[in-house]
Formats: C-alpha cells, structure tokens, sequence
C-alpha cells in the first residue's frame, strides 16, 4: 500500500488556485464576447482596456512562435488567460466584505516558511519581520518550534549574551 502525500498548506492553495485557474479559463471559453465584456464590466474592468492588453499579449505570442506551427492556439489561449485573470474571484467574509488571495493561514504559512529561510542566511531583520506579519495573520502559528527555535535565535541577537 502506498502512502498518501500530504501537501503542505501553500501547496495545496496552489493546486486549488490552479484548479479555480483552469475552471475559469475553460467558462470564459464558453462565453460569448457579450457575456464576457458583461462580466468584466461587472468586475470593473474596462472590457475595451482588457481585450487590447489580450490582443496585445497575444501578438507577443505570435511573434515568438514558431512558423511551422499555427499561432491561434496560443492566441486563444492568451485571450482566456487574460480574461480569465480579469475575473475577480473573491472570497465572502463573515462581515460581508470580499477579499481575494488564499486564507490569512495559509498567507501566515508561506510567511513563516520564507521567514526561517532568512534566518537560516542570517538576515534576522528581515526574518524577524516576516514572523511578525505571519503573527498577525495567524497568532496560533507562534507555537510551533521552528518559530519558537527563530524567535530565541533573534531574541539572541539582539541581546547576547554578556561574558
């Protein structure tokens, strides 16, 4: 029997962002150009603005590719990535307000795991204010040793101790 993979946190964000990613690409595929220029109106994008930008990236796109190959399906491709980005997809919040971006754990997460790789470089300033800001986010994170063992280190040099 093979043992399942757990995926930390912010991997796991990732594969749903990149499913939400995929999901949304292939909706916006379906979609008239009304509906769409509909939805990024209601998004507050300028859908004039959005489909320039995407003409735009999609030219780039043509430029770059090969001549033996057709270059409409990186042109459709683009022009749903890029409508697709347009989308705001946004997270209800108790209090009624939508915010975007991955849960503040999972931001608290990603916080702490690039603030240890600063302590291991022995750039403390910079580490020490990544563990304040994953603090914030998610206060029940300081319990863990790594983040305790980081903290002593800075607590350390800032005070050394005297001989």
């Amino acid at each position: 029997m093979t043992k399942k993979q757990r995926l930390e946190p912010h991997e796991a964000w990732d594969v749903i962002e990149k499913m939400a990613l995929e999901d949304d690409i292939e909706r916006i595929a379906k979609m008239s150009d009304a509906e769409v220029d509909e939805e990024l109106a209601r998004g507050g994008f300028d859908p004039a603005k959005v489909r320039e930008r995407a003409e735009a990236l999609a030219a780039g796109a043509r430029k770059r590719a090969s001549r033996r190959r057709p270059w409409w399906p990186a042109a459709a491709a683009v022009t749903a990535l890029a409508a697709g980005m347009a989308v705001v997809v946004g997270v209800a919040r108790e209090d009624g307000r939508v915010t975007s971006g991955p849960p503040p754990a999972v931001q608290a997460d990603r916080l702490r795991r690039d603030a240890l790789a600063e302590c291991r470089e022995r750039r403390f300033t910079a580490c020490e204010r990544m563990l304040d800001e994953a603090k914030e986010l998610d206060p029940g994170g300081e319990r863990l040793p790594e983040v305790h063992d980081a903290r002593t280190l800075l607590e350390r040099q800032k005070n050394p101790p005297k001989p």
